[in-house]
């Protein structure tokens, strides 16, 4: 009897928690849902087109050295997402999430399509190294857009629907690739990052008239500027006022109970892709 009366109290609540989202609230999710899908897409056919691209583009005497080559690129990938995400969440603290996200997307789509172009193992290893510090700081902004407006009751779903893109994205990016190479070859290999700056295009023009600014973003910066002003600012916090007047990463370093957790999720994330 107990279970039968749980279920639509349980059922009643999850509705009420769902109806508590609206139309800005989808909206901030479909861009970080979309940021985080191109994130799996290109990491994907990196990994299927990279060996086709390299015996597209290489000189015959250098061949041998694919692998060596290879290696450089997918590093360079690695090392921009690594400079994104950190040089994304400081800017993301004086200009903006939002205007932080469109440059990391307008970033993303230009490297993409120019990818396309390359002739040369060298300028391929830029345009990665620049396509991966666009997606780096895409995923940490979208993350943080959705944890900073969202309902609190619906943020780790929220959470959940956006990390489930990359799968989409890696699986979408394997299909076109089994379905171009038989018909195309090694020369295939350009198509997809041609299709994948498309959508790049359609995401920024999205996101620019969609997304709202995080509220908390601008109350903060209105509270950092007339602190640097010297003015007088009502608050409950004495330390996180003295925080706010500091650059970004003196103020995560500064204190032990912030430093300590994001030394410990550097590490983590450094173990997750090392191995």
């Amino acid at each position: 009897m107990s279970a039968t009366s749980t279920a639509p109290a349980s059922t009643g609540a999850g509705r009420a928690t769902a109806a508590s989202l609206q139309r800005h609230h989808w909206h901030v999710l479909i861009a970080a849902l979309f940021g985080r899908f191109f994130d799996g897409y290109e990491t994907f056919i990196l990994f299927v087109s990279l060996t086709p691209a390299l015996r597209d583009i290489l000189p015959h005497d250098q061949l041998p050295r694919a692998a060596e080559f290879a290696g450089v690129i997918f590093a360079a990938t690695m090392v921009g997402r690594s400079v994104g995400g950190m040089t994304s969440g400081v800017l993301a603290d004086y200009i903006g999430r939002k205007q932080t996200m469109l440059w990391s997307y307008i970033i993303y789509t230009i490297s993409t399509l120019l990818t396309g172009f390359v002739n040369n193992w060298g300028v391929l290893a830029v345009t990665r190294l620049v396509t991966g510090a666009a997606l780096g700081g895409g995923l940490g902004l979208g993350a943080t857009l959705i944890a900073e407006t969202w309902p609190e009751t619906m943020r780790s779903r929220g959470q959940g629907w956006m990390q489930s893109a990359f799968g989409v994205g890696g699986v979408l990016a394997n299909l076109l690739w089994f379905a171009l190479e038989p018909i195309t070859g090694d020369a295939g290999w350009r198509w997809p990052y041609f299709l994948g700056a498309l959508p790049g295009f359609f995401l920024l023009t999205y996101t620019y008239k969609n997304v709202p600014e995080s509220e908390r973003f601008v109350a903060k910066r209105q509270k950092r500027q007339a602190l640097r002003r010297g003015e007088a600012v009502a608050s409950d916090d004495t330390d996180d006022d003295d925080m706010m007047k500091q650059f970004t990463v003196t103020a995560l370093f500064s204190r032990p109970e912030l430093r300590s957790p994001l030394l410990k999720c550097m590490l983590m994330s450094f173990g997750t892709i090392a191995s």
